[in-house]
């Protein structure tokens, strides 16, 4: 199973013995892309919490894991793997969020407006935003076509597939941007680090042609071979 990239929405399944997984939890974190949550959905049936997390900014897999394990310590939340699925989980390029069974019981029971479920966007208790709202008006679009026109329908399927894939080829993009400034930010680190050894390799040679007799400094500047020895 591949590892998803860093992504704005994910899954969680977490055993139903241990604790729930609020939107405060996030919202106080000291790591300011984990405190840039919007969204936090969850529901349960009898073994599982399934909780959906939407951030503002990209979260990796590692990141989100790392604070799992703390919730785990000071809060009691135990992940739980389903079967072929992580516990932590995310869009990749085999399988979309959407396809979840989690996902799919959050949304039903947003839909039918299960007991179980609880929501909240921006620290208030309702879906006005989000995947979640977003896939409720496709299912009704989809609905409402269906009921009329079966090939309109599978237009309608087909342009949202479209659409799926360039949201995460423009998610992807992003990714990749972000990527390609910390390499940046890193080379010209260690071009300002090279700089730094080349003068001091030159200050070490001028001294020792400035302070040593000629035999003595040849024996310094060469390597084990008896070859001169090249600072620089």
């Amino acid at each position: 199973m591949s590892i998803p990239s860093p992504r704005r929405s994910w899954l969680l399944t977490h055993a139903i013995g241990g604790s729930t997984i609020s939107y405060d939890m996030f919202k106080t974190s000291s790591i300011d892309r984990l405190s840039s949550i919007d969204e936090c959905h969850y529901t349960s049936d009898s073994a599982v919490f399934y909780t959906y997390l939407h951030f503002a900014e990209q979260i990796t897999k590692p990141m989100l894991a790392s604070f799992m394990e703390k919730l785990r310590t000071e809060h009691n939340v135990l992940l739980f793997d389903l079967f072929g699925y992580d516990a932590i989980f995310a869009s990749s390029r085999e399988n979309d969020l959407t396809d979840h069974p989690g996902f799919k019981m959050i949304f039903h029971h947003y839909k039918t407006k299960h007991p179980n479920f609880k929501q909240c966007t921006d620290g208030k208790p309702e879906v006005s935003k989000g995947l979640l709202r977003k896939f409720d008006s496709i299912s009704r679009v989809k609905e409402l076509v269906g009921a009329r026109n079966k090939k309109l329908l599978s237009f309608v399927e087909s342009m949202e597939r479209e659409n799926q894939e360039s949201q995460n080829k423009t998610e992807m993009i992003n990714v990749l941007q972000e990527q390609m400034l910390e390499l940046e930010a890193r080379l010209e680190m260690y071009s300002e680090m090279l700089g730094d050894f080349r003068f001091s390799c030159h200050v070490m040679r001028s001294r020792i042609e400035d302070y040593l007799d000629n035999e003595t400094r040849n024996m310094i500047l060469a390597d084990a071979l008896g070859k001169p020895l090249r600072l620089c």
